[in-house]
């Protein structure tokens, strides 16, 4: 799966998140696609905080600094 979801064209990798959330939706009330939405994003805001947090603690170890220094990469 992890081959799969590297190698899929930018295109088609949107593409397949418009119809996906298109069969999702349908039949849904406003409110109940709103609810699940919200639902996603926040799955995505806790993936991509998750991601850079382990990013740091990862840049930090590779710079041999110590906690009380951690530097932030911008």
């Amino acid at each position: 799966m992890k081959d799969f979801l590297y190698n899929i064209s930018p295109i088609s990798y949107s593409t397949s998140a418009v119809i996906i959330a298109n069969i999702l939706a349908e039949g849904l009330s406003i409110d109940e696609q709103n609810t699940i939405a919200n639902w996603f994003e926040l799955v995505g805001q806790t993936m991509i905080t998750n991601a850079g947090q382990q990013q740091l603690i990862q840049d930090s170890k590779s710079d041999n600094t110590d906690d009380s220094e951690v530097q932030i990469k911008g």
